[in-house]
């Protein structure tokens, strides 16, 4: 049996790093590409970027507050974010 969270109860609170990149890292991926079609020549740049950007919501994200959004919400404002900011 794969014990292995899914996205729905995947909690960024208390799961690894490496296992909140992997869960969204198609998700960055996605973004990313949106991105590369203005620039396909760094599609990979805006990878990274956008990983960064993942890793920056892990960091700030804060399950406990009261009028909390999804991760997954958090998350997309910080991936775009550094994306745009990269451009």
């Amino acid at each position: 049996p794969n014990t292995r969270p899914t996205k729905v109860d995947l909690d960024p609170s208390t799961a690894s790093t490496e296992e909140v990149v992997k869960e969204f890292l198609p998700l960055v991926r996605q973004i990313a590409l949106k991105y590369a079609r203005f620039a396909p020549d760094q599609a990979e740049d805006l990878m990274q970027m956008g990983c960064l950007g993942l890793l920056k919501a892990l960091k700030y994200y804060d399950p406990s507050r009261e009028h909390k959004a999804s991760f997954k919400s958090f998350a997309v404002v910080y991936i775009k974010g550094e994306i745009r900011h990269y451009l």
